[in-house]
């Protein structure tokens, strides 16, 4: 039971991570200190307003048509 309920408390965050971001600043944390272990990494809110400007940069706002 209690694997059960830690494996549904795991989906259900990284569910909610996806659709808040969370992952994706989590990710890109992991990726640059992979890269550079010395290297400084954008703080939450530069990451997203980084991330708003790329999408903003894309035709469409970066939404996919298929």
């Amino acid at each position: 039971m209690r694997k059960a309920l830690a494996g549904v408390r795991w989906y259900v965050g990284e569910l909610l991570g996806e659709i808040t971001g969370d992952n994706a600043y989590r990710r890109y944390c992991e990726r640059a200190r992979q890269q550079d272990p010395g290297a400084q990494v954008l703080d939450r809110g530069a990451f997203e307003r980084r991330r708003a400007e790329e999408r903003g940069a894309r035709p469409n706002g970066g939404a996919r048509c298929c």
